[in-house]
């Protein structure tokens, strides 16, 4: 009697917990059904938004237009801009911007391979110096009491006073007294005094000349660098044959051709040496 209401009981209490589970499961399933649906209708009344705004900015209610012509946006600083349309990617560049000269040697300058080479190439005219040098020469032997004091120079005498400069210049020799380069006290350099003498080196130095001194004054009156115009376009149509410097330099250095200006020049140690021997001489 006793065991059959409990074991009712106990049934009783099984159905009562899987009912209520039941219910629960059954109350979670239907509140996600219903978050779905609300975020489907917020996405849904999102894009209709965008649709909307879309369509406002097509029918140019917040568009401006900018000074050529274009539609922009503006930012919320009023500041930025905004286009559009994008540019265009294909756009053909401007010819001034289109660079047909590159920097390169020329095939005049293409099969060099030494220093030497190099600079026999630019100072073609070292005949030419060596002519105008020894017309000047012969217009102030009558000065000198000795012929040998003025004699007249060759072209293997004027490369090495050309060399002689040079490296004067590599050992900075500029504001250094000329005699000191020919001292034989363990001072000076042994390859000036090898090469040729002190007085020698500035007489070449008074008389080098790179015109004809005889014709000078008649080319002056038209021309300011009459004395030393041939060679200077000798040597100039030279780095043109040698390299070409390409469009960017040329576009550099444009603005700057037609400038006129006069050439200051500053005596040196050298220049002045020079001239005091030349006062002495005369």
């Amino acid at each position: 009697m006793n065991e059959e209401p409990r074991e009712t009981w106990l049934d009783k209490l099984e159905g009562a917990v899987e009912d209520a589970a039941e219910e629960v499961i059954g109350g979670s399933s239907d509140e996600e059904e219903e978050e779905h649906v609300e975020e489907a209708d917020v996405g849904i009344e999102s894009e209709q938004e965008m649709c909307e705004m879309d369509s406002s900015g097509d029918s140019g209610d917040d568009v401006d237009v900018d000074d050529s012509g274009r539609e922009v946006f503006y930012g919320r600083d009023k500041m930025t801009m905004w286009y559009k349309k994008p540019f265009r990617q294909s756009v053909r560049r401007g010819a001034e911007n289109v660079f047909q000269k590159f920097q390169k040697l020329n095939s005049y300058s293409r099969n060099v391979q030494t220093p030497l080479e190099s600079w026999r190439l630019l100072f073609t005219f070292i005949d030419e110096i060596v002519e105008c040098t020894n017309i000047y020469i012969r217009t102030i032997e009558d000065r000198f009491k000795r012929a040998r004091d003025a004699q007249a120079t060759d072209a293997v005498e004027m490369n090495a006073l050309i060399g002689l400069l040079y490296l004067a210049g590599v050992y900075k020799s500029s504001h250094l007294n000329v005699r000191d380069l020919w001292a034989r006290d363990g001072t000076g350099l042994e390859i000036f005094y090898s090469t040729m003498s002190y007085n020698r080196f500035l007489f070449l130095m008074r008389c080098i000349r790179f015109d004809n001194v005889l014709t000078r004054k008649d080319r002056l009156q038209t021309d300011k660098l009459a004395a030393i115009r041939k060679i200077y376009e000798e040597f100039n149509d030279n780095i043109r044959k040698s390299y070409n410097v390409g469009d960017l330099v040329l576009s550099l250095i444009q603005p700057h051709i037609d400038r006129r200006s006069k050439i200051k020049t500053h005596l040196t140690s050298l220049q002045r040496s020079c001239k005091k021997f030349a006062s002495k001489e005369e």
